[in-house]
């Protein structure tokens, strides 16, 4: 008796445990790369960040993206279309709140936390070798 009490003891621990993990690696996060902004003018700030943010919705930047980082498979998506859509989705591109970096954010759940970290930084690198051709003044500031 007092083995079947342990055993059953043993399994409602582990459900427990495999339900808080289950729920932490389901916690809804946001990953990252910022870039300072500092040096500029408040306006020139928010013009920065816009201009950043608008060549951030091109399709072309996002389906490089999308097939660099294989996010048809990784997120389930049905075709490279689709899976632009959600990136459109999750994908922001902020002036942080001190108002001193830009961040480029992809949104997700922790268990995707390194495909995350991955896609904002290949976003980032998109988005900066875009903003090079049209302003090649700025190549110097943006180098790797």
């Amino acid at each position: 008796m007092l083995a079947v009490g342990a055993v059953v003891l043993i399994l409602l621990l582990g459900g427990v445990g495999f339900a808080f993990y289950n729920s932490k690696m389901n916690t809804e996060i946001e990953r990252l790369v910022r870039f300072s902004v500092d040096g500029m003018s408040e306006a020139g700030r928010i013009e920065w960040v816009e201009e950043w943010s608008r060549l951030s919705d091109d399709e072309t930047i996002l389906v490089n993206v999308v097939k660099e980082k294989k996010l048809v498979a990784a997120w389930g998506s049905e075709d490279e279309a689709t899976a632009v859509k959600e990136l459109l989705k999750r994908k922001s591109i902020v002036l942080s709140p001190d108002g001193k970096s830009m961040h480029v954010a992809i949104k997700g759940i922790r268990k995707e936390i390194d495909l995350l970290n991955s896609t904002s930084a290949a976003l980032f690198e998109e988005v900066r070798e875009k903003f090079v051709e049209i302003h090649p003044e700025f190549a110097p500031h943006l180098q790797p």
